[in-house]
């Protein structure tokens, strides 16, 4: 019995205990300033810090009652050895000195909609190499497009700054042009055009990138490495005859003169600082139904994702797709098809920006209560219908409730907005779906 009790004591995970050292530490019932303060932590005891999500941390108290503490109140606790307990609260310094970076952007491409995701290295505080991936979405024409390329940051301590950008874009093959070959000829939308010199300008850029490989080799670390050892190893040998030198002249001591005091020089114990996990990433499924314009209401299905940034901000990623039914026009007229099996797929994806802006708790009889929030959403994206893809805008509102810290479940109402031609007549069509999902946060 205890030997098979001894692996799972071992593998208990070890929490971060910090020590208030204000008159109180507030604890709230939520992640946010909306949510009340149910619990106060009086000073000079002690909370376990089990995750933090945003700006506010889930402490656990030693009575075992459990809250959310705000970071400036955390940054306001000590260590258990007296030292202040610190952490990354995410100023610019932190952000400037990041290597990756992440993100997306929409405008224009030739008279086109162009939504695109790119990804950044800072090879330097200035010097950064690129590659983006993007996606134009035209009334002639539609295409993926991408481009790598390196990005100079003029006056990187600004926090707008001008920066230059050196780079080769090329249209990915698989564009989808309609057949209307005069109108695109005359106008010559989204062709790739010739680019002079592009080879050498290639060429020069992975010369570029060669060199600042070649200067980061572990060999060059070595051998910076094995200088700073020599000059410690000489410091060291320096210090060493000068202390032999002053004990050679130091006068001898009287036998009648007091012993002398010995001073223990003890060393503070370190203490050692278990990581703390951050939970601000969601990861779901969604089902529910889709009101495609002319087409009827249909079953829709899908997945997100979302990240938050604050407590009030968060990104989401989504994508699902129905099937769409029959129009009237269909109906009346017997076997008359508009679309196919394939075309009547409707495909959406789009990245869209939420905001909490109605954080409360929904009370489950009288001894349960659960996290709870209402957020607006808005964003941008594209919809694959009817054989073509089309810029789309979304716009709506949900209401997240948390059974469990690590499990949230969604009721959300969105519109997705394109401009369709389909039956004959150019007008924005409004596509409203309602859904329920669940989420796990990581």
């Amino acid at each position: 019995m205890a030997l098979l009790a001894a692996p799972a004591a071992s593998n208990a995970r070890e929490y971060l205990q910090v020590f208030v050292k204000q008159p109180y530490l507030e604890l709230h019932s939520g992640p946010g300033r909306g949510y009340p303060v149910f619990h106060v932590v009086a000073r000079d005891e002690s909370v376990d810090v089990l995750f933090r999500r945003t700006d506010w941390f889930k402490v656990r108290t030693e009575r075992g009652v459990q809250g959310w503490a705000t970071q400036w109140d955390m940054l306001r606790t000590a260590l258990a050895d007296g030292s202040p307990f610190t952490f990354n609260v995410g100023e610019r310094s932190g952000f400037t000195s990041h290597r990756w970076e992440l993100g997306a952007f929409a405008g224009q491409y030739g008279g086109a909609t162009l939504i695109s995701a790119y990804g950044s290295f800072s090879l330097n505080s200035q010097l950064a190499g690129e590659l983006s991936v993007g996606q134009f979405l035209g009334k002639f024409s539609n295409g993926v497009v991408g481009d790598v390329g390196l990005m100079h940051l003029l006056v990187p301590e600004w926090r707008v700054s001008p920066f230059l950008m050196l780079g080769r874009c090329t249209l990915l093959p698989g564009a989808q042009v309609l057949p209307a070959r005069r109108v695109q000829e005359s106008r010559r939308i989204h062709e790739a055009q010739p680019e002079r010199q592009g080879g050498r300008m290639e060429t020069g850029i992975r010369v570029l990138l060669l060199t600042v490989t070649l200067a980061a080799l572990s060999g060059c670390a070595s051998v910076r490495n094995w200088y700073h050892h020599r000059s410690e190893v000489r410091a060291a040998r320096a210090e060493a005859r000068e202390e032999a030198e002053a004990a050679r002249n130091e006068p001898p001591q009287d036998e009648n003169a007091p012993p002398r005091v010995v001073e223990p020089e003890v060393a503070r114990r370190k203490i050692k600082v278990p990581k703390i996990h951050a939970s601000n990433i969601e990861l779901g499924l969604h089902y529910g139904a889709l009101s495609i314009e002319d087409f009827g209401t249909n079953p829709s299905y899908g997945v997100s994702a979302a990240y938050h940034v604050t407590e009030d901000f968060f990104f989401l990623a989504e994508t699902g797709r129905s099937t769409a039914g029959r129009t009237s026009f269909e109906t009346l007229g017997g076997n008359i098809q508009l679309l196919t099996r394939a075309e009547r797929h409707f495909t959406y994806y789009d990245l869209t920006l939420g905001y909490n802006f109605l954080p409360g708790e929904a009370f489950i009889g009288r001894g349960l209560a659960l996290t709870s929030a209402f957020y607006l959403l808005g964003g941008l994206g594209a919809t694959d219908f009817a054989g073509d893809k089309k810029f789309t805008l979304n716009f709506g509102a949900g209401y997240r409730v948390l059974p469990a810290d690590w499990l949230a479940v969604h009721i959300t109402v969105q519109d997705r907005v394109f401009r369709s031609d389909l039956l004959g007549v150019a007008k924005l069509t409004n596509n409203f779906e309602a859904r329920i999902g669940t989420t796990v946060f990581f």
